[in-house]
């Protein structure tokens, strides 16, 4: 509702563990790469994610490497929620696909 409220534009949403954890990072990805704002709210207290409160999915990268997914998370109150990288004061969270989609609900996605 907050998309339509500051841009007029409408939006859409998905449930997150509606999808496998690296379909979750490719759909994540492909909306990003297609100029979308996406925000998620967390459904869990579950340390470094606070609670009932919204993020914004800031960046999604595949770690061929290891053959893992990441999802980089915004918290817009500028803190970590707790010491989880060498930068706790600068907002953003790495999170694994998987624990990002154990510690969100709701993705929402802007249509502009």
């Amino acid at each position: 509702e907050a998309y339509t409220a500051i841009t007029g534009q409408s939006y859409r949403s998905y449930t997150a563990r509606s999808l496998s954890a690296a379909a979750l990072a490719q759909k994540l990805q492909s909306d990003l790469n297609a100029g979308h704002a996406v925000t998620a709210g967390s459904t869990t207290d579950n340390a470094p994610i606070v609670g009932s409160h919204a993020y914004v999915v800031h960046a999604v990268v595949y770690d061929s490497s290891s053959g893992t997914w990441y999802v980089t998370v915004y918290n817009p109150w500028g803190v970590d929620g707790a010491t989880w990288d060498s930068d706790s004061g600068d907002g953003l969270l790495r999170l694994t696909a998987a624990e990002f989609r154990a510690r969100f609900g709701t993705v929402e996605v802007s249509a502009a």
